[in-house]
């Protein structure tokens, strides 16, 4: 979620799940990979498709909170080393302390 002081303007995205976006005027569910605006007091706006990874590139400036934020489609293919001896390491983004 994102607030704009200067128009008054909340930003609603939705990585994963539904959310439910209510104010006095109006109730929308938003799906993943989907955005609603409200501004000022006005509903709503009828949620449309974003492109994710374009607009959580912000959440990468964050330490160490991607694996929690981004859901497994989002993140990057953990990095993988293989050895002469053909066995493969594999090293997953760390989680959260």
């Amino acid at each position: 979620m994102r607030y704009n002081p200067k128009t008054r303007t909340f930003s609603v995205t939705v990585v994963e799940g539904r959310v439910l976006v209510t104010n006095d005027k109006k109730s929308i569910y938003v799906g993943a990979g989907q955005q609603t605006t409200v501004v000022g007091n006005r509903p709503p706006s009828t949620p449309k498709a974003v492109n994710l990874r374009t607009v959580v590139t912000w959440v990468k400036t964050l330490p160490n909170t991607t694996a929690a934020i981004l859901p497994p489609s989002l993140l990057p293919p953990p990095t993988a080393t293989v050895t002469p001896s053909a066995t493969a390491t594999a090293t997953p983004p760390s989680p959260l302390p």
